[in-house]
């Protein structure tokens, strides 16, 4: 496995934009917010190490789901093919192969400058928020791309488009590009990063619409025959579980500072009422304040 120095990239840029923005937002508050990212993407890893019994049922229940549309796999890529005048073809339309602005916007070429805006916009405007947004999407693509990039070297196999191509056949080790259809990666970027933001932040009616992005870019990779529709399943539920946790680590943290922030007065408090006066004999330590 090599990790790609997405993370490495983001953080020289945001230490380069940190003295430059609101005193607030300083460098070693950068560096902790790149710690977290890269925890939150070692996490994932570390994950089914953690995994508790309702995190293996779902596991489990994603794998049935997977081995449940194997056997079709083959019908639904020639039922895509056999009716370019469907709904799928209509709605995926903007975000298939076609058009580089929408088709890629899943990919590192997209979610890089996305995320890295988001995050000198958060500096720059001293908005944790933002900066999260951005931090956050970056943890869950790399792990999504990592963890791909490892199936990929271990697992074969090939693409709808290739001629002749079985779904029912898996090879070890890893082929080419060409074999590199399990799992979506599209889907599991997108889905991650839409399932963290919505999951994180008060979205609104944004909500359903990234969620109908994050669907409409694994389907169109479906139309594109570049996975199979398990491919496209096992995708989108590793997006959604990662986005989630990333998110519920987020969450964590937060209530840490929550807690952390409401000690603060009470210790002040004490130490401004501190006070010392000079006595006969000596100096007395005294201390008054209000109930």
């Amino acid at each position: 496995m090599r990790l790609r120095p997405t993370i490495f990239g983001i953080t020289i840029a945001a230490l380069v934009i940190a003295p430059s923005a609101r005193a607030q937002v300083t460098l070693r508050t950068t560096g902790y917010e790149a710690r977290d990212a890269f925890t939150d993407f070692l996490h994932i890893w570390a994950s089914p190490f953690r995994a508790e019994r309702r995190d293996w049922i779902a596991a489990m229940g994603v794998a049935a789901g997977a081995i449940a549309l194997v056997p079709i796999d083959d019908q639904i890529d020639e039922w895509i093919v056999n009716h370019p005048n469907s709904a799928v073809h209509v709605v995926t339309k903007p975000w298939d192969e076609s058009n580089a602005a929408l088709g890629d916007l899943s990919t590192g070429r997209r979610l890089f400058p996305i995320s890295g805006a988001l995050i000198a916009a958060g500096m720059v405007t001293d908005n944790r928020k933002l900066r999260e947004a951005g931090w956050g999407c970056l943890a869950a693509w790399q792990a999504s791309s990592s963890i791909r990039h490892v199936t990929y070297a271990a697992l074969a196999r090939e693409r709808p488009s290739v001629e002749n191509s079985d779904p029912n056949k898996i090879d070890v080790p890893g082929g080419d590009w060409n074999a590199h259809s399990f799992f979506g990666g599209h889907a599991a970027n997108a889905v991650a990063c839409a399932t963290f933001w919505n999951s994180r932040f008060k979205m609104g009616i944004a909500e359903p619409v990234l969620y109908g992005a994050a669907a409409a870019i694994s389907l169109a990779r479906m139309k594109d025959r570049r996975h199979w529709a398990s491919d496209t399943w096992v995708g989108m539920a590793a997006g959604y579980a990662m986005g989630r946790s990333i998110a519920a680590r987020y969450a964590r943290r937060e209530s840490r500072r929550e807690r952390e922030k409401a000690a603060e007065p009470i210790r002040t408090s004490l130490l401004d009422g501190l006070s010392v006066a000079p006595m006969r004999g000596g100096l007395a330590l005294r201390w008054s304040g209000q109930f």
